[in-house]
């Protein structure tokens, strides 16, 4: 039987994945071609989908040790 909160968890790792990789996109490409203050907005996002990646997958690792469901 297939665990939902292995599948939950799952999804939004690949969910924050996404958000992550396009707000570093979005930073590489974008580099030296905006104020300040705009570069500053975009690295804040960037980081925030880089703390968001992390948490999800703390979260789903923690998951698959304690719920031994790694199949």
């Amino acid at each position: 039987m297939p665990c939902e909160t292995r599948a939950q968890l799952e999804h939004e790792y690949q969910v924050a994945t996404g958000a992550f990789d396009r707000a570093r996109r979005d930073l590489q490409t974008r580099i030296g071609t905006l104020p300040k203050k705009d570069y500053k907005i975009l690295s804040r996002a960037a980081e925030q989908a880089w703390e968001s990646l992390q948490k999800v997958h703390v979260a789903l690792d923690k998951h698959l040790r304690e719920h031994s469901c790694l199949l």
